[in-house]
């Protein structure tokens, strides 16, 4: 039984820097998922989705044995990828490049927008508290002090993003 070792460069979406990655020991059946999550415009890496228009380069290497089966203490990334001993197959499971396409809007569907209301707690002193309130207001963001509802909600502590 074969298995398949990947190697992957992308930009990660979070900190715009470029990542390369492994996830090594995948079986045909793993492999073949990824192949067709990458048809579907994502692929799941190392526990996260990343968008195709994020990916850079896509190798896929064949070995007879897991990674930590091999004679010698084991094949590490190096061996499997750079010493060009083991069949390169990537395009057994991946048949276009990459799309460079923007990420559609809805690619994270469970990913939420953060709330642009800033909730102030204050003491006795209204005033810095006032002041306040409008410097977060002037940043755009929608300022809430305790003790002041918001006539269109019942409860203003829901949906608040952040606390001074």
């Amino acid at each position: 039984m074969p298995f398949y070792h990947a190697r992957m460069k992308y930009i990660d979406a979070n900190q715009g820097i470029e990542i390369t990655d492994y996830q090594l020991d995948l079986s045909e059946e793993e492999t073949k998922l990824f192949g067709a999550d990458y048809d579907k415009g994502r692929v799941f890496f190392k526990g996260k989705w990343i968008h195709v228009s994020s990916i850079e380069e896509i190798e896929i290497r064949e070995t007879p044995y897991q990674s930590t089966d091999y004679f010698g203490g084991g094949l590490s990334e190096a061996r499997i990828f750079d010493s060009g001993r083991f069949p390169h197959v990537t395009r057994k499971f991946i048949k276009s490049p990459p799309k460079k396409e923007g990420v559609p809007k809805d690619f994270f569907p469970e990913a939420k927008q953060p709330s642009k209301t800033i909730f102030i707690v204050h003491g006795r002193d209204k005033v810095p508290a006032l002041e306040l309130a409008r410097i977060v207001e002037a940043i755009p963001y929608k300022s809430c002090l305790s003790g002041r509802r918001s006539p269109q909600r019942q409860n203003p502590y829901r949906k608040i993003g952040g606390a001074f």
